[in-house]
């Protein structure tokens, strides 16, 4: 958030969460309690001023500080980050379905999988989108495309044995 928040002068909690959806193209979610408390937590470490206007709304409004400039620059050239993690319910419940003994309840997930995320490719390609060039919603495309194959994989799948879902 910190550094969605250094590319702009003056950021709301409101804007933060258009930037999320923008500059991140549904690659990372961030519930919408956490973007309103996170930018307060930031303030009182130093990293960003906040600013209350006295009038209208009394929003808040947030700028990074010198220190929080130096924090974005860090983490930016950090070489030592964790490696990637994919979390997704669908895959804990494909786990759980596919070694539990529940297999006939994989096709009907895989096609709904597929089918979510045909509509996020949809969107992805809508001529709204950000285009090719934009980095993180090119990312994003190109995972949805990988997993609607691999969902289309396993609710292609006409049981046991025929290369799909893992038999328990």
């Amino acid at each position: 958030m910190l550094g969605l928040i250094a590319e702009h002068e003056l950021c709301t909690s409101y804007d933060l969460k258009s930037l999320v959806v923008e500059r991140l193209g549904g690659l990372w979610t961030v519930p919408h309690a956490q973007l309103y408390s996170e930018p307060d937590r930031l303030a009182e470490h130093g990293l960003l001023h906040r600013d209350i206007e006295t009038g209208g709304r009394h929003r808040k409004l947030f700028r990074v500080t010198a220190s929080g400039r130096e924090v974005v620059g860090a983490w930016l050239v950090d070489e030592h980050r964790p490696g990637w993690e994919v979390r997704d319910d669908h895959l804990v419940l494909l786990a759980l379905a596919s070694g539990a003994g529940r297999s006939e309840l994989v096709p009907g997930l895989a096609k709904q999988r597929r089918d979510g995320h045909e509509e996020r490719i949809a969107e992805h390609l809508a001529p709204a989108a950000p285009g090719a060039d934009d980095l993180p919603c090119r990312l994003a495309l190109h995972l949805e495309l990988a997993a609607r194959d691999f969902w289309a994989e396993i609710a292609d799948d006409q049981g046991p044995g025929s290369g799909g879902a893992p038999e328990s």
